[in-house]
């Protein structure tokens, strides 16, 4: 089908190497990228910019790639068996799938929430700290500053601030995937990739994490998967149509502004999809 893993030049993920006043270079991008499992293509020949400081959706029916290529971006998709690319994908203009890469640093920088809730089965104090003590040793003052300002972030301080010791897993579903992105964020990620957030979440608990995604545009980039059409046209700057049927595998039919994808696509299967008329 095609070759293994390029060579590529080589990468290590310096902070400083991304100037952020450099405005012209895309925090991603991605270009003719075609990814399969094993002997299962999976994505074919994708290209997108994804711009620094927005949000970027990512929507399609089942089977269509949306996650395969979400975990694409900070490879974790390599996770889960045998795979095999063409094409690039670079992160602050360098490839993310050169031979050497510092694949750990990278997820530190782009770092990713999934679907369901996933905290550790340890304090709400340990599970904020877990990322950062792999990276150097913090003292108790720095690990204490990390904790406040990671769950401020995520507007889950007030809530948890007397009770730091007590286990993550007595936490309500909405608490524990705040929590989670709050682990996310205290490594300081340049981009965070969020796989259906709030789909195992409530009414409420949706509304709080979609209004904390607002807020943290600003601070870094946001790629989401959501099958929520609504939730796209609230919370994203940017939306990415991805199809499968009979003539195309994994495929992106088209990507523009929201407000464009929802109101005037180009793509006869685009209007056909936010429309429900299928998928």
């Amino acid at each position: 089908m095609f070759n293994d893993l390029p060579d590529f030049d080589s990468i290590d993920f310096d902070p400083t190497d991304f100037d952020p006043q450099d405005r012209d270079i895309p925090v991603l991008r991605v270009r003719r990228f075609s990814f399969a499992y094993g002997s299962k293509l999976t994505l074919k020949d994708v290209s997108m910019d994804v711009e620094s400081n927005c949000v970027t959706a990512i929507i399609g029916s089942s089977g269509c790639g949306k996650s395969t290529f979400l975990k694409s971006l900070n490879r974790v998709a390599e996770l889960e068996g045998n795979i095999r690319l063409r094409g690039r994908i670079e992160f602050m203009g360098k490839n993310i799938y050169a031979r050497d890469v510092n694949v750990n640093r990278l997820r530190r920088q782009v770092g990713m929430v999934f679907q369901r809730p996933n905290p550790f089965p340890m304090s709400i104090y340990d599970n904020v700290t877990y990322g950062i003590k792999l990276i150097k040793q913090f003292s108790r003052a720095e690990k204490d500053e990390v904790v406040e300002s990671a769950l401020r972030d995520v507007a889950l301080w007030e809530e948890v601030k007397d009770s730091l010791g007590k286990s993550a897993l007595d936490l309500s579903g909405g608490q524990q995937q705040r929590l989670c992105i709050g682990r996310a964020l205290a490594v300081k990620p340049k981009v965070l990739l969020m796989d259906e957030p709030c789909s195992a979440l409530d009414p409420i608990s949706t509304g709080k994490i979609e209004e904390l995604i607002g807020e943290l545009k600003a601070k870094l980039t946001i790629v989401m998967v959501t099958h929520n059409m609504q939730q796209a046209t609230r919370v994203a700057d940017y939306t990415a149509f991805f199809n499968t049927d009979e003539t195309r595998v994994g495929q992106l039919v088209e990507f523009d502004r929201t407000e464009h994808i929802f109101t005037a696509a180009s793509n006869s299967a685009t209007r056909d999809y936010v429309e429900g008329r299928f998928g």
